[in-house]
């Protein structure tokens, strides 16, 4: 009585289950082609994109679609609420550890190629200078209505938001069926059962061990958004450099703290998707500090000796089984 549907898109596997038997093709390919659109307007890696247009703006005030102010004022509202531990103008920093999707860079490490972490996007070698700091520029730019008005030479990346907004687009589109189901991108997810025919729980993945579930959790609410932040599935190294995709904008770095991931459950996939990397840049006490104030979210953490940790306010979201 499970429909399914998956697809490759933002360089993820987007996978959907309905707990129903119906025909979902018109359905399915709605989500489809929303997804390859989201990706070809506001992808970093697309040239043509309108985020890479943004990027390269010589001018002070820019005219954007009306998607991108609103991806714009979400990613300042996380900003302000993380005091810049979200920060989305640090794509500099990015690039000089991975200057090319992660798709790419898995298939270059298939073959015969090992990336650097040392070469940013313009061919420099050596990290950069870094000039940023938790608040990095992004409180420079102001937004009314459609037309954004930036400092100059300021860049910003939607990689720690975008999933998550996308997939809050597309739950309102999963809204509209009468039937319990949950949408994955890439591991940021959002389930709901409010039909109360399917069961759903979660597995919590292993951090050194992938292809393991270290322990399942089993959903209490009908509606709940989860996403995982690790600083080990998008990691390598090169020239004695250890580095994950995970980079600390108070100092420009790779987090390195007494955790490996942490798994935020939240009322929406793209809060769950900032506080889930939000407290993994913090670490377990400052982190859960963080978590304590946030209304409708609450967080799993698993430290580096492979323990689990919850916060006050877990068990109104789920139970461990």
């Amino acid at each position: 009585m499970f429909s399914t549907y998956a697809f490759h898109a933002l360089g993820s596997e987007i996978e959907i289950c309905i707990a129903s038997s119906g025909d979902f093709s018109e359905l399915f390919s709605q989500i489809k082609l929303s997804a390859q659109e989201f990706e070809s307007r506001f992808s970093r890696f697309k040239d043509d994109s309108e985020l890479c247009k943004f990027n390269r703006y010589e001018g002070r005030e820019f005219k954007s679609s009306r998607e991108f102010a609103d991806l714009m004022l979400a990613a300042q509202y996380y900003h302000k609420i993380t005091d810049g531990i979200f920060n989305p103008t640090i794509i500099d920093r990015l690039e000089s550890f991975y200057d090319r999707s992660f798709e790419k860079i898995g298939l270059e490490k298939a073959g015969r190629t090992t990336p650097s972490p040392s070469m940013g996007r313009r061919g420099r070698t050596g990290s950069p200078p870094f000039k940023g700091g938790a608040r990095g520029g992004f409180n420079g730019i102001r937004i009314d209505d459609r037309i954004i008005s930036k400092p100059k030479d300021l860049r910003v990346d939607f990689g720690g938001i975008g999933k998550g907004y996308l997939a809050d687009q597309l739950v309102k589109i999963l809204d509209k069926l009468e039937a319990d189901y949950w949408i994955s991108l890439g591991g940021d997810l959002f389930l709901s059962s409010k039909f109360r025919v399917a069961d759903w729980s979660l597995g919590v993945q292993n951090p050194q061990a992938q292809d393991d579930d270290l322990l399942h959790l089993k959903l209490k609410s009908t509606r709940v958004a989860a996403a995982t932040s690790g600083i080990t599935k998008r990691a390598g190294a090169a020239r004695g450099i250890k580095w994950n995709h995970i980079i600390d904008p108070r100092t420009g770095k790779p987090v390195d703290n007494d955790l490996l991931s942490v798994t935020a459950l939240a009322s929406t996939v793209v809060q769950a998707d900032v506080f889930a990397k939000t407290v993994l840049i913090l670490g377990k006490e400052d982190g859960f500090k963080f978590i304590e104030k946030q209304a409708s979210c609450t967080c799993l953490v698993i430290d580096k000796q492979l323990n689990y940790h919850t916060l006050k306010g877990f068990e109104s979201f789920a139970e461990i089984i």
